[in-house]
C-alpha cells in the first residue's frame, strides 16, 4: 500500500515538526525522567571532537526533550599510557562529551571500555577482556568520580547545567565474539563486573553499573547463567542487566525481555532491573541481513508502542535507549548505515518524531501491564487501533483484511486473530501492519489484534459475504422455419 504509507509519512513529518518545536521549551526528561534516550556515537570522532555536522545534530537532539544520550567513555582516551607514576589521567576527550551533552541539557550514559594496548588479554585488539581487572575498575571509578554526582567535572564547570552521570554500562555486547575475543567468557566478564562495581560504589555509591547490553543473537540467557555459576556473589551485587532486544517487531521485543526476566528469576535475581540499552530498526536497504528493515512510518509506530509499554510493564525495565540518532545512509548494502533517526542533512524521520513525542508523554499511573508475570498486573492493555475491510476472494470466499496501528502509525508483527466458529488463526502483520484471512463458510468473523495481555485492539465482528448466485443462462427464442 505505497500510497497509504506515503500519506502516513507526510502526516508524521508534520508531527515531527510539532514534537521538535515542543522540545524547544520542554526541560529534558519533563515526562519520563531519564528513562528514554538514544545513542549518539556517530556524532563524534575518535578524539571526541564533533564530526562535520555533529554539533548541529546534537543541537536538534537537545531541542526534542529526549533526556539521555549513550556514547563511550573509552579507557584508552583516559589512560593512554597506563596508570603509571608520572602519567596523569587525560580527561580531554571525556570532558568534551560531558560538556557537549550538558550544554544541551542531555544526561550522559557512558559505555565503559574497551581494553587498551597496554592492558589487553588478546594482542592486537581492544575487543578483549582487560589483562588487569583492577586497572580497569580503577578507570571506571575515575569516570564516576569525575562525572557522577558532585564530581570534579561539575565542580570545575558550574556554568553548565548540572546533569551528573547516574549509571554506566560496562562494555558492549560481551556475549558476542566481535566484542570479546577470542571467545565470549561469562565467567571472566562476571569477575570484571564485580571488581568494577565495587570500585565505582566505593567512590560513588549512587552511580549504577549495568552489565554490557547483551546481544539477543548469542544466547544471552546462557551467558547470564555462566556468570552466576562462576560468581554466585552476583546475587545482591548486580545493579542492572543490559540487553539489546533487537527483534522483528514490538511483540517480539517483549519476548526477549520476558526471557531475560525469567532467567533472572531462575538465578535468584528477579528484582534486578533490566536496561534496554540498544534497540532499533533500520529503514529498507539492500543488505543481505535486511530481514527486519521496515518502512519509516512503521519504525515510528513500533518506537511509540514499545516506548509506552516497557516503562509500565511488570518487567522492571528502567531505561530504553534507541539506536541511533544519525547514520551515514551512504552504503546501500551496509545495514548499519540505515538505522538513523535523523538523516545526515539533519532532516528528521518519522521515527525521530515518535521518540521525541514519547519522551514528552507522562507515564500512566496505576497497576503495571501484564507482560512478565510478576506481581498481579491489572492495568488495561495499551489500545491498538485496527481497521477491518472485507472483500470477495476467489471461489466466492470472504476475505477480511486488518490494518493495525498505534497512535495513528502502523505497527508490524502484531498477531491478529481471526475466528469463525472452530476455525481460528493468528497471523502476524506484515511490515505495514496488514493481515488477511479468507473464509469459505458463511457466518460471523471475529477479529482482534492482540500482543499477549499488554496490547490489544477492540474486537471487530464482520459477516461473511454471501456467495454470488450463479446467473441462469438466458433462453434463446426458438428459431422458426
Amino acid at each position: 500500500m505505497p500510497i497509504l504509507v506515503a500519506m502516513r509519512g507526510g502526516i508524521v513529518l508534520v508531527l515531527v515538526g510539532l514534537a521538535l518545536a515542543a522540545g524547544l521549551c520542554a526541560p529534558a526528561g519533563a515526562a519520563t525522567g531519564d528513562y528514554l534516550g538514544v545513542s549518539v556515537g556517530t556524532l563524534f570522532d575518535a578524539e571526541r571532537d564533533f564530526v562535520p555536522g555533529g554539533a548541529s545534530q546534537l543541537d536538534s537532539l537537545g531541542r526534542t526533550g529526549i533526556p539521555v544520550a549513550r556514547v563511550d567513555a573509552t579507557w584508552h582516551s583516559v589512560e593512554p599510557y597506563g596508570p603509571y607514576p608520572g602519567f596523569a589521567r587525560n580527561w580531554v576527550a571525556a570532558d568534551r562529551i560531558a560538556g557537549a551533552l550538558a550544554l544541551r541539557r542531555i544526561r550522559w550514559f557512558p559505555i565503559l571500555g574497551y581494553a587498551t594496548p597496554w592492558s589487553t588479554s588478546a594482542a592486537g585488539t581492544d575487543k578483549a577482556g582487560p589483562a588487569n581487572h583492577a586497572y580497569f575498575a580503577s578507570y571506571a571509578a575515575g569516570v564516576a568520580q569525575r562525572f557522577g554526582p558532585g564530581g570534579t567535572f561539575w565542580q570545575a564547570h558550574p556554568e553548565l547545567p548540572y546533569l551528573p552521570v547516574t549509571a554506566m554500562e560496562l562494555w558492549n555486547e560481551p556475549n558476542l565474539r566481535a566484542y570479546w575475543r577470542p571467545e565470549p567468557d561469562g565467567a571472566t566478564y562476571a569477575s570484571l563486573y564485580l571488581a568494577t562495581r565495587s570500585a565505582v560504589h566505593e567512590v560513588m555509591p549512587d552511580v549504577k553499573v549495568i552489565t554490557g547490553g547483551l546481544s539477543p543473537y548469542a544466547q544471552p540467557e546462557a551467558f547470564l547463567r555462566t556468570m552466576f555459576a562462576a560468581r554466585p556473589d552476583l546475587a545482591g551485587n548486580l545493579d542492572g542487566v543490559g540487553i539489546h532486544p533487537y527483534a522483528a517487531g514490538p511483540a517480539q521485543v517483549m519476548d526477549v525481555i520476558v526471557s531475560i526476566r525469567e532467567t533472572l528469576r531462575s538465578l535468584g535475581a528477579g528484582g534486578v532491573p533490566i536496561a534496554a540499552t540498544e534497540l532499533g530498526w533500520p529503514r529498507p536497504n539492500q543488505s543481505p541481513n535486511a530481514a527486519f528493515a521496515i518502512p519509516d512510518a512503521t519504525r515510528a509506530g513500533d518506537i511509540g508502542l514499545i516506548s509506552d509499554a516497557l516503562p509500565v510493564s511488570d518487567c522492571n525495565v528502567d531505561r530504553l535507549l534507541m539506536f541511533t540518532w544519525t547514520t551515514p545512509e551512504a552504503n546501500p548494502v551496509e545495514q548499519e548505515d540505515w538505522f538513523g533517526l535523523v538523516h545526515p542533512d539533519g532532516a528528521p524521520t518519522a521515527a525521530a518524531g515518535a521518540l521525541a513525542a514519547a519522551s514528552l508523554r507522562e507515564l500512566p499511573a496505576g497497576a503495571p501491564l501484564a507482560v512478565c508475570g510478576g506481581a498481579p498486573a491489572t492495568a488495561a492493555p495499551l489500545a491498538l487501533d485496527m481497521k477491518v475491510t472485507r472483500a470477495r476472494g476467489d471461489q466466492g470466499r470472504t476475505c477480511a483484511r486488518a490494518v493495525v496501528t498505534y497512535r495513528g502509525l502502523p505497527v508490524n508483527r502484531i498477531p491478529v486473530e481471526y475466528v469463525q466458529g472452530a476455525n481460528r488463526a493468528a497471523i502476524a502483520g506484515d511490515d505495514d501492519g496488514h493481515t488477511e484471512r479468507c473464509f469459505s463458510r458463511p457466518g460471523r468473523i471475529r477479529i482482534q489484534a492482540k500482543a499477549g495481555r499488554w496490547a490489544a485492539s477492540t474486537p471487530t465482528t464482520v459477516r461473511s459475504l454471501r456467495k454470488p448466485t450463479p446467473k441462469k443462462p438466458k433462453k434463446r427464442p426458438a428459431r422458426r422455419g
